[in-house]
């Protein structure tokens, strides 16, 4: 669980293709990720986030490897017991 991508996830937005594999330890289209959001988040903001994971993704050519994207109404930097039944729902 991660709300902002780190390093070098978070650097990769805006660079070739090429640059963001070097710095990548994997990638490819077996990948499932799983973007869940508050929309009144102040910690890790909405478009900041979503941005982020969207250019690390074209970057790397695995934009297809986003499953899940869902953005709570009203809900701010916390989880709640829905948030985390679907969490273990998408890892199993």
């Amino acid at each position: 669980m991660d709300s902002v991508p780190l390093p070098p996830l978070g650097d990769m937005p805006g660079a070739d293709l090429e640059e963001a594999k070097t710095n990548a330890t994997y990638y490819g289209q077996d990948m499932n990720f799983m973007i869940w959001h508050g929309e009144d988040d102040t910690i890790s903001p909405l478009d900041i986030t979503e941005a982020t994971y969207a250019g690390a993704f074209e970057a790397l050519g695995v934009t297809d490897t986003l499953r899940v994207n869902v953005t709570q109404p009203g809900q701010s930097h916390t989880t709640v017991e829905p948030d985390i039944t679907r969490m273990v729902e998408f890892i199993r």
